[in-house]
């Protein structure tokens, strides 16, 4: 299937764009300053459940921007993002990028990040 192609499309998803090809830089901008560096924000604690653990990361990132995915907008626009962002590893799932299992690993991060505005406002 050459870039240009269509992937084909799944049960949930409407026609597809044309599958973009990944190369090594496009996975692994570098990165010309120490200050660029991204860190791992500080993990919640206590007795939390793995859902409510990916919701207050999420939600710390969007508090960085003076947004909350309580918010009944943000959080649809966060869902479309990461509707389409999952159309991009089918995708991948698709070509050979991805095996099976690693589709599905990330399948499965993808519904905790898809919960979480749930989550939040319960």
């Amino acid at each position: 299937m050459s870039a240009a192609e269509s992937a084909r499309p799944g049960p949930d998803h409407g026609p597809m764009a044309a599958v973009i090809p990944f190369d090594e830089q496009a996975r692994r901008p570098r990165r010309t300053h120490r200050s660029e560096r991204t860190t791992v924000p500080p993990q919640p604690s206590g007795s939390i459940t793995p859902d409510q653990r990916v919701a207050a990361v999420l939600e710390d990132a969007y508090r960085q921007h003076r947004r909350s995915l309580t918010d009944e907008s943000t959080a649809l626009d966060f869902r479309i993002a990461l509707r389409e962002v999952r159309k991009v590893v089918d995708g991948a799932l698709e070509t050979g990028l991805l095996t099976e299992d690693e589709h599905l690993s990330l399948d499965s991060m993808f519904a905790a990040m898809e919960r979480a505005p749930g989550v939040l406002s319960a």
